[in-house]
Order: C-alpha cells, then sequence, then structure tokens
C-alpha cells in the first residue's frame, strides 16, 4: 500500500485535492503541518489553533512540529466537541 493521504484545500470557494502525502499518519500530519506553517509565515499570526480530533500522541507532535518551525504566541487547543470562539481582541 501507498499509504497516500492527501490533503484539501479550499480554492475560488471550491474544494480542491491539495499535496499528497505519504507514509504514516503521525508522519503525514506534521510534513503537513509544516507546508502550512510556511504558507502561513508570510502573515503575522500571533495564535494557532490546534483542532485535536486525534490522539496524544499525535497531538504532542503536531505541537513540536509547531513549536519547531513556527513562533507563535500562544497555541489553542481545543477539540470537535468544545466551541471555539473569538472573542473580539482576538479578531483580527
Amino acid at each position: 500500500m501507498l499509504r497516500i493521504k492527501p490533503s484539501i484545500e479550499v480554492v475560488d470557494g471550491k474544494m480542491i485535492v491539495g499535496k499528497k502525502y505519504r507514509g504514516n499518519f503521525d508522519r503525514c500530519i506534521v510534513n503537513y503541518v509544516k507546508t502550512v506553517l510556511k504558507i502561513m509565515m508570510t502573515s503575522i499570526i500571533q495564535e494557532c489553533l490546534l483542532l485535536i480530533p486525534i490522539s496524544s500522541e499525535t497531538v504532542l507532535k503536531v505541537r513540536e512540529a509547531i513549536e519547531q518551525y513556527a513562533s507563535f504566541e500562544e497555541i489553542i487547543e481545543t477539540t470537535p466537541d468544545v466551541p471555539f470562539r473569538l472573542t473580539a481582541d482576538q479578531t483580527h
């Protein structure tokens, strides 16, 4: 098995297949985070929202990748069952 995991991107309001990652899930998610952070680093972003529908071991790997490849003032972890809402001072 090739174990290919495609990323999904929204372009012009449509969902398309983006970059394809190969390997186990943890490796793919860390490589995806690195790719996204490279794109995001062109903007001034102070907070990072990490939505966690994944295992705690994978969360740790993702958090380590975020900390290694970017410098956010805050990394906010949340789960799909806990709604996250930006307060007025968090919107830019």
